[in-house]
C-alpha cells in the first residue's frame, strides 16, 4: 500500500466532488486560465527536475528522477494540447515559480543529494495541493485533470518519496 494512497484518495474525491464547482456553460477563458496555472507547475518541475539530474553523481537515482521529469513533461504536453484545443494559447514559461524553484533547487544541489530531493519532493506535494485546489471549471475539464493529471500526479509523488527513503 502506497504512502500516498490517503492523499490520492482524498485529492480524487474531492476533485470530482461538489468541492469543484462545475458547469457545462464555463468559459472555455476560465478553464484555460486554471490549465495554465498547472501548466507553468509543470513546467517549472521539468526544468527543476533537469536542473537536478544534471547535478546527481548517482547514476541510478539520476535514471529514476529521469522517469518522473518525462511523466512531468508528459502531463505538461497534455495541458499544452488541452488549452489549445479549448481555443486558449498554453503558456511557455513556469514564471515566477519557476524561477523561485530553480533558485531553491540551485541552493539544495549545493547542500547535497538529500536537500535537492527534499525540494523536489515538496514541489511534488505543491502539485498535488494544485491539481486539488482546481475550482470553477467544466465538467469535461474536471474530468481531464480527475482521470488523466492527478493520478499521474500521485504517481511522480509516490515514486520521488520511495526514492528519498532510500538515499542516506
Amino acid at each position: 500500500r502506497s504512502t500516498l494512497f490517503p492523499y490520492t484518495t482524498l485529492f480524487r474525491s474531492r476533485l470530482s466532488s461538489d468541492h469543484v464547482t462545475t458547469s457545462d456553460a464555463m468559459s472555455p477563458e476560465k478553464d484555460c486560465a486554471e490549465l495554465n496555472s498547472l501548466l507553468r507547475g509543470e513546467i517549472s518541475a521539468v526544468d527543476t527536475y533537469t536542473q537536478c539530474i544534471e547535478k546527481l553523481d548517482d547514476r541510478e537515482a539520476s535514471l529514476r528522477l529521469e522517469a518522473l521529469r518525462r511523466s512531468h513533461a508528459l502531463r505538461r504536453d497534455q495541458l499544452s494540447i488541452h488549452i489549445r484545443l479549448l481555443g486558449g494559447t498554453p503558456e511557455s514559461d513556469a514564471g515566477l515559480w519557476g524561477a523561485m524553484t530553480s533558485l531553491l533547487e540551485g541552493g539544495a544541489t549545493i547542500l547535497g543529494e538529500k536537500a535537492a530531493l527534499k525540494v523536489l519532493q515538496e514541489g511534488e506535494l505543491h502539485g498535488l495541493r494544485h491539481y486539488d485546489g482546481v475550482k470553477d471549471v467544466s465538467s469535461a475539464t474536471r474530468n481531464f485533470i480527475s482521470n488523466n493529471l492527478l493520478p499521474e500526479q500521485a504517481q511522480t509523488a509516490e515514486a520521488l518519496a520511495g526514492l528519498l527513503k532510500n538515499i542516506d
